[in-house]
């Protein structure tokens, strides 16, 4: 369910079985794929190659809860970014935390990227926002 292929077959099948919550897993699997292969990110990820979809830097509940790009981002651009700043933060992936918080400042404004390890392992990228530090 967590890959591409056989994607309208599977929307078919989920959606015949009012399977909603899995849809959305399947869904966002799929845009989580196309991301790490798509050309603009390897901008950001210079060694940017196939990733399996549980493990990635970029958790499925970015697409699945909708992860929006702030203006003037373009989506790739925006979530290419952020996944170099989570990259960049050397969160360690032998450590106990499963969840945490970054801060970066980007174009004169402050964001905060939320990650956690999905796997157990991996931080991954959660959600990012727009953050006002006190």
């Amino acid at each position: 369910m967590l890959r591409e292929e056989g994607t309208d077959e599977t929307r078919r099948w989920l959606g015949a079985w009012r399977l909603r919550t899995l849809l959305g897993y399947h869904d966002a699997a799929v845009a989580l794929i196309r991301y790490l292969r798509d050309p603009e990110r390897k901008k950001y990820i210079r060694d940017a190659g196939p990733e399996p979809v549980v493990g990635a830097r970029v958790s499925l509940d970015w697409f699945r809860l909708g992860g929006r790009a702030p203006e003037p981002y373009q989506p790739v651009r925006w979530l290419g970014f952020c996944e170099r700043t989570l990259r960049d933060a050397s969160i360690d992936r032998s450590g106990v935390e499963a969840t945490g918080e970054v801060f970066t400042r980007a174009e004169g404004r402050w964001f905060k990227l939320v990650w956690r390890k999905d796997d157990g392992r991996t931080p991954a990228l959660v959600s990012a926002s727009a953050e006002v530090p006190d």
